[in-house]
């Protein structure tokens, strides 16, 4: 069974993610989308955490995401829509110029 990411891998990806997008996006759509990217497998996407229902990768998407949003970068919308705010986008426009980054596939 694959390795999940740890959760800083999870939270530049997601935050690049949400500016590519460009409007909200559901946790639903952002797990789909973060797994797709990274390339897990159906059963790592599923497998649980220990004594909880919830999926361990849905729980590090989610823990990436408070992280983005406690550091200004993301917001969540009162119908729990994700989105990259201006600071977000400015963030990820400079860390393409340090890096020359490659856009991700969405």
């Amino acid at each position: 069974m694959d390795e999940l990411p740890d959760t800083h891998a999870v939270a530049s990806i997601l935050l690049r993610y949400l500016v590519q997008v460009g409007q909200p996006r559901s946790a639903a759509e952002a797990y789909r989308a973060l797994a797709e990217q990274f390339g897990l497998a159906r059963a790592t996407r599923n497998m649980r955490m220990p004594n909880q229902a919830e999926p361990h990768w849905n729980n590090r998407v989610r823990t990436a995401m408070n992280s983005l949003v406690k550091k200004g970068y993301a917001e969540r919308s009162v119908r729990d829509e994700w989105t990259a705010t201006k600071a977000g986008r400015e963030r990820v426009m400079w860390l393409d110029k340090v890096n020359n980054s490659v856009k991700i596939n969405i």
